[in-house]
């Protein structure tokens, strides 16, 4: 949450000796590694979604079964006389580091976050907005998250908080003003509160109220204007002023046009498509005109705060329901299709789309991933398209998923916002194909923990040479001004290391897209159990296409049926990108270019040409 200044220290003191004992009935299967897989950090859940031990944002926050067996822990918590919102011990291992972020999401629009450190050490350092604290044991911390902020632990100790989030009563705010204000801009510092210690009682049964209602499914108004409002007045519009009005001007038309839905149907289900379509509209639009636009506060893309903002405008797929019934309501087990440019992936991505038991939307997913900053190489400062699992944080796989649900629709074409809500299924098969994928199946593991990868594959001197096509083409341009290169505007996926090529070698820079896109697949497909991934030769699927996509379907556990049957017993239609008709010879036409970067894609070859054998073990499609 946005504060006045970068921390306070609350006139409360608490015995984290007592803390510390409560700690010690749990043993390590306990500790919940970091969602994001940041090495050394962990966390005990205390508060969570449905009393269950997860990481969700949103929902009825209950006290879980850790909790309830740390009675000095609940009287700590009650003690800030708030409703208590999600919240758990957090522990940084020695030597390790929280690296520096801002926190975005809707959910801190409204939430504060309070820190109670339990074992910490001098050494330790805790950065908000480039001030430095060191939180001593027993005490209590409020900071601002929306700035940027880190901590360091270089000691030889695990430093452990007790981590509450709340919205905070009039009481606990009045607190926090009256608090210790180390960094407030110069002037009359606040009258301070006398310290208090909150000692342990073990006769006291605290009142501790937890955040049960879960927000309304479609967004007031009145809410939608402040946080719009906001982002509007943070902007910095100086260096670019035409973008800049255009983009105010959106969001002014958003705010018109939401309020006089709200007046029709409030937020009533049968409104959800009208106000998820309305979102839609707005943010491909805004999309344009925000592109480049930052904030004065924290740096942040204009664009990614006003999706995260947005995200929890309207829930449509996310009705208040218990844990059980919204588990069925997400994308379950998610069919990814893995592969370098141009092998043929639109190809077998439009066969398996024509299956009525999967969704896609429509299309690849380059807007759905580079509308965040975090995973856009422009401006996440990778200038890559490589993404690892600590990449995948809850507030962006959050936020990637709700853009894929607003887009879902079905083999016929039928968005699933518009079907009705009763019509609506329970959960999908999620179809998705996007080249740069290849370089993102960590992050992809990490966002679609149960996902199943397809792996295909094309011999890599037609491989190559339909890339060196797309290039000339103009048609795949997705960095046109790319720093720090000179040659034509960047096509096709962007891999590590690009800085290397040579602007006017056009066979090289296709032969290394060839070869680093498949070794990535390779390397990261081999971290996973053998059973969630099976590779496809093209060659095969050109030749034999029945028989490579029925295998295909029960790898994926989804019918072949008489649609796929029809559709594969005679010769596949074009894919929508194809540049000309599919010639085995083809690749001739630049085989003098060609010729002479086989050598370095020949190890990688060779390694794909292992994959021929089927088993039961990997269900190997060559």
């Amino acid at each position: 949450m946005k504060l006045d200044t970068t921390f306070y220290r609350l006139p409360m003191r608490f015995d984290a000796q007592r803390l510390a004992q409560e700690l010690e009935q749990f043993g390590e299967p306990d500790w919940r590694p970091h969602p994001q897989g940041f090495v050394g950090n962990s966390a005990l859940i205390l508060v969570a979604t449905d009393g269950d031990v997860n990481d969700d944002l949103t929902g009825s926050m209950q006290p879980t079964q850790a909790l309830g067996k740390c009675p000095y822990m609940q009287q700590v918590m009650a003690s800030f006389r708030s409703v208590i919102g999600r919240s758990r011990i957090m522990r940084l291992a020695s030597g390790e580091n929280v690296s520096e972020h801002t926190d975005i999401h809707h959910y801190w629009h409204h939430h504060i976050r309070i820190h109670v450190p339990i074992v910490t050490d001098p050494s330790i350092e805790f950065w908000c907005g480039g001030d430095q604290v060191h939180m001593a044991p027993g005490e209590a911390w409020v900071f601002d998250n929306w700035r940027m902020h880190k901590v360091l632990n270089p000691s030889g100790v695990t430093r452990t908080h007790l981590v509450i989030d709340t919205t905070a009563s009039a009481w606990l705010w009045n607190l926090v003003r009256r608090s210790e204000q180390p960094f407030a801009p110069s002037g009359p510092q606040p009258q301070r509160e006398l310290m208090v210690s909150v000692a342990y009682d073990p006769q006291a049964r605290p009142d501790l109220r937890t955040e049960r209602f879960a927000e309304a499914s479609v967004m007031a108004p009145g809410e939608m204007d402040v946080l719009l409002q906001e982002l509007v007045d943070d902007i910095q519009g100086e260096a670019a002023p035409d973008e800049t009005a255009a983009f105010k001007h959106l969001l002014a038309d958003l705010r018109a046009d939401w309020r006089n839905l709200w007046g029709y149907y409030g937020d009533q289900t049968e409104g959800h498509g009208e106000f998820s379509r309305l979102l839609d509209d707005c943010l491909v639009r805004a999309g344009v005109a925000g592109d480049g636009l930052k904030l004065r506060s924290n740096g942040h893309g204009a664009m990614e705060v006003l999706r995260s903002r947005l995200s929890a405008a309207c829930r449509a797929e996310q009705p208040r329901r218990s844990a059980r019934r919204r588990a069925r309501d997400r994308m379950q087990r998610p069919i990814i299709i893995v592969a370098a440019p141009r092998s043929g992936s639109t190809l077998l991505f439009e066969t398996l789309a024509a299956n009525r038991q999967l969704w896609t939307i429509g299309g690849e997913s380059h807007a759905q991933f580079e509308s965040q900053d975090a995973l856009n190489p422009l401006r996440n400062g990778r200038l890559n398209n490589r993404l690892l699992a600590a990449d995948a944080s809850p507030e962006v796989v959050a936020r990637l998923r709700a853009a894929f649900r607003r887009g879902l629709r079905n083999g016929d074409g039928k968005r699933l916002t518009e079907l009705p809500a009763q019509s609506r299924p329970q959960s999908v098969r999620f179809l998705e194909k996007t080249p740069k994928n290849a370089l993102r199946i960590p992050f992809l593991n990490a966002a679609f923990p149960d996902a199943l990868f397809v792996f295909l594959h094309r011999e890599p001197r037609a491989n190559i040479s339909s890339i060196m096509e797309a290039w000339r083409s103009g048609k795949f341009v997705t960095y046109p001004k790319l720093p720090g290169w000179e040659g034509p505007a960047w096509s096709l996926l962007l891999p590590p290391d690009w800085q290397t090529l040579k602007p006017d070698a056009l066979a090289d820079i296709a032969a290394y897209q060839w070869r680093v896109a498949n070794q990535c697949i390779l390397d990261d497909l081999a971290q996973l159990p053998a059973a969630r991934w099976c590779a496809v030769d093209y060659a095969q699927l050109s030749t034999d296409t029945a028989t490579v996509v029925r295998q295909v379907c029960e790898f994926a556990d989804i019918p072949f049926g008489p649609r796929m049957q029809e559709l594969t017993a005679s010769k596949l239609p074009l894919s929508r990108y194809t540049l000309s008709a599919p010639d085995t010879e083809k690749w001739r036409k630049n085989e003098a270019e060609i010729l002479p970067v086989l050598d370095s894609v020949q190890a990688v070859a060779r390694q794909l040409g292992q994959l021929g054998v089927p088993s039961q073990a990997n269900a190997t499609l060559h």
